[in-house]
């Protein structure tokens, strides 16, 4: 049952859970007979040196938990997209740093 007022999907407070288990997965499975995913993919406008830019895609992970993880290094750019799909999820908040100890100072 979907309460759109309080923001509860089957009695559970949505993004109070990762997509990974939890009663707002088991809710999600109970309703829509699947469970929730989500895909993010990072890309990079690379310079090719003749003053174009490409858009490259750089990582693609699909998310199970909400551990923080690793990009691959190597890649110099000014600009960058993060780009976030799924089934029956909704990412309210994705945090980027610089190193994994400035992810625990939020």
């Amino acid at each position: 049952m979907t309460n759109s007022v309080s923001g509860a999907l089957g009695g559970f407070a949505v993004a109070k859970y990762t997509v990974a288990g939890g009663p707002y997965t088991n809710a999600v499975k109970a309703i829509t007979g699947k469970a929730p995913t989500a895909i993010m993919r990072v890309y990079a406008y690379i310079d090719t040196g003749s003053g174009d830019r490409i858009r490259t895609l750089i990582y693609e992970k699909i998310l199970v938990n909400n551990k923080p993880f690793r990009l691959p290094g190597g890649y110099l750019a000014d600009n960058w997209e993060v780009e976030f799909s799924g089934t029956d999820t909704i990412i309210h908040e994705a945090i980027l740093g610089t190193t994994m100890r400035e992810l625990t100072r939020r």
